[in-house]
């Protein structure tokens, strides 16, 4: 589902509100006179003024990262959109330009029926079959030999 952030100041927040509330997916069309897209992870505001600051973010064509990380972000008002700032990057390895000056064009949204578990989880399940199917054998096999 595609959500537009262009044209009001408000629209984006309202829009990640919603997303990160439901628990859905996101990411961010942006375009500089080349188009781009990036993964939506979270948002930081001012808690004084409502306003967004920052989007963090996951750019996987980004050689200076290989994680999430927080992008300035500010309202243009002669662009009418959202425009990316400063970068904060601890590892700066390439002179790639890391959005910086970028515009939120719009954001498409994954809305998934059921949450998405942790790589932990599927860990945690496959060791709890695991354990069931040794038991079973245990049993089966100890069973096999008392019968005898």
């Amino acid at each position: 589902m595609l959500h537009p952030v262009e044209g009001a100041k408000d629209l984006l927040k309202n829009s990640l509100n919603e997303v990160l509330e439901n628990g859905w997916l996101a990411s961010l069309s942006v375009n500089n006179y080349s188009n781009h897209s990036v993964t939506l992870a979270g948002y930081e505001f001012d808690a004084a003024t409502g306003d967004i600051t920052g989007l963090w973010i996951c750019d996987s064509d980004n050689p200076n990262t290989s994680s999430n990380f927080l992008l300035d972000i500010y309202w243009s008002d002669g662009y009418q959109a959202w425009v990316f700032g400063e970068a904060h990057i601890d590892n700066i390895v390439s002179d790639y330009d890391n959005l910086e000056g970028w515009m939120i064009v719009s954001m498409d949204v994954l809305k998934v029926p059921f949450a998405i578990p942790e790589p932990s989880s599927f860990a945690a399940l496959f060791g709890v079959l695991a354990l069931a199917l040794a038991m079973r054998r245990y049993y089966c096999c100890h069973e096999a030999v008392y019968r005898k």
